[in-house]
């Protein structure tokens, strides 16, 4: 299970800097507003995703490194997992208002 998590911990700084330029290039693109908007409404919501995962999924890996026993890492996963939920829900909602 560490190496998935690892993999993918690697796999999303990829993603995230791959959505970061894609952002850049449809804010500057020529496309035409509405179209501009919603691509760009749908590139920060991935990137809200990834980078919420990427950081989280850090945190965690640290929190390990730390803390050994089963309880500790089983509450640390619960923590993040809802910290994580709150938090995209809170963006997901940012991002619903510049939609309208």
């Amino acid at each position: 299970m560490s190496a998935l998590l690892w993999l993918l911990q690697r796999a999303s700084g990829l993603v995230l800097v791959l959505l970061v330029a894609i952002h850049l290039g449809v804010q500057q693109a020529l496309f035409a507003v509405p179209l501009r908007r919603a691509a760009l409404i749908a590139v920060d919501w991935m990137l809200l995703a990834a980078a919420l995962y990427h950081g989280l999924n850090g945190l965690r890996t640290v929190a390990y490194d730390y803390l050994h026993r089963a309880g500790a890492q089983r509450a640390v996963n619960w923590a993040l997992w809802l910290t994580g939920l709150a938090l995209f829900t809170y963006g997901s909602w940012g991002l619903w208002i510049l939609i309208q």
